[in-house]
């Protein structure tokens, strides 16, 4: 028999994976998996939740949810997810809006991504974090730019 963690992880695996499959919405994930009885909390089933999803457009659903946190953890999800490419598209997105920006960048330095200059340079000199972020993100031989 699984122990309680494993079973815990395998709720958030099935759960999280109906959510991408749109067999679910995200609110009654966190039912689910808060009622297990292995979470605190529903806050603390969304945190995992987020953590294990991959449908990039359910994740830009819980970052424009009202809860800043969500919006945050979802935006650095992305931002793990999503290839340097895309990066262009979801700046457009979110131009405007720092604190899904910064974490997008979060995301993608957490992921080990880079960016080209071209990409980023218009998000330089916003915030020292945001250049700490970029510095991550662009290839070495660019790194002058910021």
């Amino acid at each position: 028999m699984k122990e309680a963690g494993a079973l815990l992880i395998d709720t958030i695996r099935e759960t999280s994976d109906s959510v991408d499959r749109s067999l679910m919405t995200f609110e009654s994930a966190c039912e689910v998996v808060s009622k297990s009885g292995q979470i605190a909390d529903g806050f603390a089933a969304a945190i995992n939740l987020i953590n294990m999803l991959n449908n990039r457009e359910k994740l830009s659903e819980i970052a424009r949810h009202e809860n800043s946190l969500l919006r945050i953890l979802a935006a650095i999800r992305i931002g793990e997810l999503q290839s340097p490419e895309k990066f262009d598209d979801q700046a457009k997105e979110w131009r405007g809006d720092s604190l899904l920006m910064t974490s997008l960048l979060r995301g993608m330095v957490r992921a080990g991504k880079e960016v080209h200059e071209n990409s980023v340079l218009s998000l330089a000199g916003i915030s020292e974090e945001t250049d700490f972020l970029l510095a991550r993100l662009l290839r070495s031989q660019e790194l002058e730019a910021v």
